[in-house]
C-alpha cells in the first residue's frame, strides 16, 4: 500500500493476506509430505526388519529338522507340531512389532507437539497412525505366513 502525506513523500507498506482456503492447502501439503516420506522410511523398515526375520527362522528350520522329525517320532501329531511353529513364529515376529508400535506411537504424539501449529489439527496423528499400523501389519502379516509356509515346507522335507 502507498501513501503520500503532506509533505508529498511516499511511504509504502506491505501487507500480507492469509486466505483460509490457502492455509488448508498448504497444512494438506505439508501433512501429505511428511506423511509420505515416514511412509517410506517405515516401508524400508518393515522389509528390512521382515526380511531379516524370515531368513533366521528359515534358517533355523533347516538347522533343528532333527529336532521336529524326534518329535514326530514321540508321537506329536502334525496339528500339534505346526501349532506350535505358529506359536513359535508369532512369538518371534509379534515381540518387535509391539516394540516398534510403542516406541512410534510416543514419537509420533512428540512430533506432533512440535508441528501441531503446521498442521491446525490436533489428532490429527492418530488417522494417520492408525492407517500406517494397518499398512504395516498386512505386509509384517505377509513376511510371517511365508515364513510359516516356509518354515513347514522345511521341517516337513524327508532328510
Amino acid at each position: 500500500m502507498v501513501t503520500v502525506n503532506d509533505d508529498g513523500e511516499k511511504n509504502v507498506q506491505y501487507y500480507r493476506v492469509f486466505v483460509r482456503g490457502s492455509a488448508i492447502e498448504e497444512q494438506n501439503a505439508m501433512t501429505a509430505i511428511i506423511a509420505s516420506l515416514f511412509m517410506y522410511i517405515g516401508f524400508i523398515l518393515i522389509s528390512a526388519v521382515g526380511t531379516i526375520l524370515a531368513v533366521q527362522s528359515l534358517s533355523d528350520s533347516t538347522k533343528y529338522k532333527y529336532r521336529y522329525l524326534t518329535l514326530r517320532r514321540l508321537g506329536v501329531n502334525d496339528k500339534s507340531l505346526f501349532k506350535t511353529v505358529r506359536k513359535q513364529l508369532l512369538v518371534l515376529f509379534c515381540v518387535p512389532t509391539i516394540s516398534s508400535v510403542l516406541c512410534s506411537f510416543v514419537m509420533m504424539s512428540s512430533l506432533n507437539n512440535v508441528v501441531q501449529q503446521i498442521l491446525g489439527d490436533k489428532f490429527l496423528y492418530l488417522i494417520y497412525f492408525g492407517l500406517n499400523l494397518v499398512f504395516f501389519l498386512l505386509i509384517y502379516g505377509i513376511y510371517w505366513i511365508a515364513t510359516y509356509i516356509g518354515f513347514k515346507r522345511n521341517i516337513n522335507e524327508e532328510s
